[in-house]
């Protein structure tokens, strides 16, 4: 019989002996997958009842909740999609799930993924966003809710903005422009300096790096305008939630910074009716101010001594930051930025050191 009723098989408890023991027992899941698959639609064979079984018990192990899950992908049997849609919010096996929901085509899937992502953390967020930019109709749905205030520009990442126009949607991309902003392919020369600094780092992973010290280096070099752990600057976004635990997307960002500009953090160049020109991001304007926010302090300028207001299509955020650091710092630097939570400042005598 098609699995309706979970409630009833998670309390059947030789169903859930046995399905421990089948998945515990299944090297090849595919192999498995293909010899329970029903030839009638709507019915799930008595393997897919214990995969489903497994992957629905809180009781289960996480490796195994994840392996049961794995196999009902493998197979797609017509309850696949109520139980990914039961464990979407479930932290443990919310990534599977998400590879699960988006095999299916549908708006209702697709929103369904938008909500876990507010709620979702880490491994399980990005797995939520992989599935949302899997498909035009997906990512259309993402994208009204960023155009809504659903979701926050900020929410997308540079990896997934750039998943996003290769879905080659133009009007897609349109949207993603005007609700996100602009993104670029960087120059040759900058793509030959990622590839290089990229490939000196991981052969140098092996290395510990100083921690302490990226920090300090992290306060002097990128704390005047980037937020990290509550601390920092706002000329530039809060680092502590973004995609920095992925070093390309680290070394794109800081040795090309204008390949990706979200919206709200491009420069505009602001020429003044004294003849003065200053450059910043606009925080907010209204009829009589607008909101800039410099490398130095966040100025309010009357809007009647504004001559024009220009939007470049460049960030705020300069070029040639790691150029003055030895490839210790920038290790030490990375590692830092790369870190899952807080670390202490060097003492002060060390700090005098590394200055």
């Amino acid at each position: 019989e098609p699995l309706h009723n979970y409630d009833a098989v998670l309390q059947a408890a030789p169903v859930l002996a046995h399905a421990r023991q089948v998945v515990a027992l299944t090297g090849d899941l595919a192999a498995w997958a293909e010899r329970t698959r029903t030839g009638r639609t709507g019915e799930l064979r008595v393997g897919m009842i214990d995969a489903a079984a497994v992957a629905l018990d809180r009781t289960a192990t996480v490796d195994m909740r994840r392996t049961a899950l794995r196999t009902l992908i493998e197979a797609q049997p017509t309850e696949l999609r109520g139980v990914c849609e039961k464990l979407i919010n479930d932290r443990h096996v919310q990534a599977t799930a998400a590879r699960g929901l988006a095999l299916f085509d549908d708006p209702a899937v697709a929103r369904l993924l938008v909500d876990a992502s507010r709620r979702a953390r880490g491994a399980g967020r990005e797995a939520i966003l992989a599935a949302l930019v899997s498909r035009v109709s997906f990512a259309s749905v993402l994208l009204e809710a960023v155009e809504t205030g659903k979701l926050a520009p900020a929410d997308l990442s540079a990896a997934t903005v750039r998943q996003i126009h290769t879905l080659d949607d133009a009007a897609l991309s349109e949207r993603l422009t005007a609700a996100w902003g602009q993104i670029r392919e960087s120059p040759a020369e900058k793509r030959k300096q990622i590839v290089k600094l990229s490939t000196v780092l991981t052969a140098a992973a092996d290395q510990p790096a100083h921690l302490p010290a990226g920090r300090l280096l992290f306060q002097k070099t990128c704390g005047t305008c980037h937020r990290l752990y509550g601390n920092g600057g706002d000329l530039g976004p809060d680092l502590t939630g973004s995609g920095r635990h992925d070093l390309g997307y680290l070394l794109e960002n800081i040795l090309d910074p204008s390949a990706v500009v979200n919206r709200n953090w491009r420069m505009s160049v602001i020429s003044l009716t004294d003849g003065r020109v200053v450059s910043g991001v606009v925080m907010s304007r209204d009829d009589k101010t607008l909101s800039l926010r410099t490398a130095q302090e966040l100025v309010s300028i009357p809007v009647a001594d504004i001559d024009e207001v220009s939007l470049t299509d460049r960030s705020i955020m300069p070029d040639g930051l790691l150029d003055q650091l030895t490839e210790s710092q920038i290790r030490n630097l990375i590692a830092y930025l790369q870190h899952p939570t807080q670390v202490p400042l060097p003492d002060p005598a060390e700090s005098a050191a590394i200055k």
